[in-house]
């Protein structure tokens, strides 16, 4: 029956190099790897290792027959297990596939194919060759098989140890066609926290530090990975925290001498390593920044030295805590604004030691460069132009030169509801016209006619800019007043009452009508595009005709100068139109229709 792992712990042992494992040079994270390509050539003249010919087996206690150092240690025995490792510990805990609790348990570990795999129907062997202080030990398993696979050989693999150097070789031969389903490991590691693992088993694999990969199949024919010791570089020291907020911190470190540059990464790894995915930033300084950050949270800061491409020393890790969130302010709080001035405040911030606040008639992407600094958060803005959007950037200013992201508001600034200005254009004993010009923003009006220059506190309202005031008294002083009612933007004020004072003049006596009546013609009627227009009788010089509409409205306003003239009415809608005619003295009306 087939189990994970058959363990036979070695406690002391484990725990010496689990301690000792941090403290040596050079790290495993640091050896450098290589892949070439040489014919296999099967081992021939060794001593066989009939101890791992079947499943899940491993012989310890196997003479190298020189010391090989590896990490900064030396080893002269080592244990091989049948799933396709090495123990340099001579560990005798026996292991299905690679794990952190597999390296632990075994470590220092070298893995060429570490999965389920078994040689009862293959070969092993192991030989020193060559001289002191130049040989080289090599295992080798021949013909062997994953568990799962049990008809045919399917590979060869040796692992070749180089004494003196440190050189570590993996060679593989194919041995048969089959496409293995079962998964394997290959790398090395002086701990579960050191090591380097192929992220694939192809001609060029990446190497990673901080996750084990597995995968099937097998690497191309007669292929070889090598891994050769780093020459020693010594550790970046003294790393030390310089200004840090809640999204952003600076470090430094001392510099090693000869170095060709450093590198240094950030993230949230309680380890001695950055993460897979962390970013590795490379200088030639001894300074570093990290930005983006999350507030209040742990980070970890890792610092190498490298000396040459090939000589990296071990990460020198430090940490630190972020600040709090520097939190933004509230919404805006518009305590007055009209045509040309404004005051605003936000609530104080708790955590902020001042605001920076940016003023714009446009959108923009607020710097520090356009903020003005204020200690308390009210600001009051004049000299501004009616009619127009104003945008407030502001944000919180925290400790240590924090701040929080910016906030976005905007003001408008009112089109003042000014007066109408008044003008009478006719006046008799009885009737008076009066007209103004539109004001911006008022959508209407209102009026009130009485004999009092005192303020009416409310009016009739009218829609139209010309009013008509008929059955007035003659010989009477009258006072009209007339307010705009305005909108802009949603917001509906009132403009001051303007005030047109005036007097009605007396009647014109009766002979005097009859015997100066003015007679009034209009043709053709209905007219299209122009109306003719025939006076007779005597009037004065300073006539005038006015066409209204049905409600009253002056529509056009024509000076008398002829007794027959032509007034263009094509612009007019279609519908029923009056002409009045009137000179101070009389007044005479008829009506046309506009086809």
């Amino acid at each position: 029956m087939k189990h994970l792992y058959k363990l036979k712990f070695l406690l002391p042992v484990l725990m010496l190099f689990a301690i000792s494992a941090k403290a040596q040079l050079p790290a495993c994270s640091t050896y450098v790897f290589t892949t070439s390509s040489e014919t296999f050539t099967y081992l021939s003249g060794g001593t066989s290792a009939s101890s791992i010919l079947c499943d899940d087996c491993i012989q310890t206690n196997i003479p190298m027959n020189f010391t090989f150092p590896f990490c900064g240690n030396n080893y002269n025995t080592i244990s091989v297990g049948s799933n396709g490792y090495i123990s340099l510990s001579n560990s005798a805990n026996v292991w299905l596939g690679v794990s952190t609790s597999a390296i632990t348990s075994t470590q220092p570990v070298l893995f060429g194919m570490w999965g389920d795999e078994w040689g009862s129907a293959g070969a092993a062997s192991y030989l020193t060759t060559g001289s002191a202080p130049n040989r080289v030990f090599t295992f080798e398993w021949r013909n062997w098989r994953p568990y799962a696979n049990t008809a045919n050989p399917e590979y060869s693999m040796q692992m070749r140890l180089y004494e003196t150097s440190g050189r570590i070789q993996f060679l593989y031969k194919r041995e048969g066609t089959t496409t293995r389903t079962s998964t394997y490991g290959i790398g090395i590691a002086w701990s579960a926290a050191d090591y380097q693992s192929l992220q694939t088993n192809t001609a060029t694999p990446a190497i990673s530090n901080t996750s084990l990969f597995t995968y099937s199949g097998y690497p191309p024919n007669n292929q070889v990975y090598q891994w050769d010791p780093p020459t020693p570089c010594t550790k970046a020291s003294a790393l030390t925290m310089g200004n840090y907020n809640s999204q952003a911190a600076s470090f430094s470190w001392t510099g090693v001498p000869g170095s060709l540059d450093y590198q240094y990464a950030v993230d949230t790894r309680a380890d001695l390593s950055p993460n897979l995915t962390t970013t590795i930033t490379n200088t030639t300084v001894t300074s570093g920044t990290a930005i983006g950050l999350t507030p209040n949270t742990r980070y970890y800061i890792h610092v190498r030295t490298r000396c040459s491409l090939t000589s990296i020393s071990q990460w020198d890790t430090l940490s630190f805590v972020t600040l709090p969130q520097c939190s933004r302010p509230d919404t805006l709080i518009v305590g007055y604004v009209d045509s040309n001035s404004v005051n605003f405040q936000w609530s104080p911030v708790i955590t902020a030691l001042s605001y920076d606040y940016i003023f714009s008639s446009t959108k923009i992407v607020p710097t520090k460069a356009m903020a003005t600094n204020i200690s308390s958060p009210v600001v009051a803005k004049a000299s501004l132009t009616e009619g127009t959007w104003y945008y407030v950037y502001y944000r919180s200013l925290c400790t240590n030169a924090d701040s929080s992201g910016w906030m976005l508001d905007s003001i408008y600034t009112p089109v003042p509801c000014r007066a109408p200005q008044l003008s009478m254009n006719m006046l008799v004993s009885n009737n008076a016209i009066v007209t103004w010009s539109p004001v911006n923003t008022a959508y209407q009006y209102e009026y009130f006619v009485g004999t009092s220059a005192t303020e009416p506190t409310l009016g009739t309202p009218h829609k139209f800019t010309s009013l008509q005031l008929p059955y007035l008294v003659p010989k009477s002083t009258y006072d009209l007043f007339v307010r705009c009612n305005c909108s802009d933007n949603g917001i509906k004020t009132n403009s001051k009452w303007a005030l047109l004072e005036f007097a009605t003049p007396p009647p014109t006596a009766i002979n005097s009508i009859y015997m100066n009546a003015v007679n009034l013609s209009v043709y053709p009627n209905p007219a299209h595009d122009v109306l003719y227009i025939e006076l007779s009788g005597k009037y004065s010089s300073k006539a005038s005709i006015y066409i209204t509409d049905v409600a009253g409205r002056v529509i056009q306003t024509v000076d008398v100068s002829a007794d027959k003239f032509s007034v263009d009415v094509s612009r007019l809608a279609k519908g029923v139109y009056f002409l009045k005619f009137m000179d101070g003295e009389h007044t005479k009306t008829t009506r046309f229709n506009k086809l």
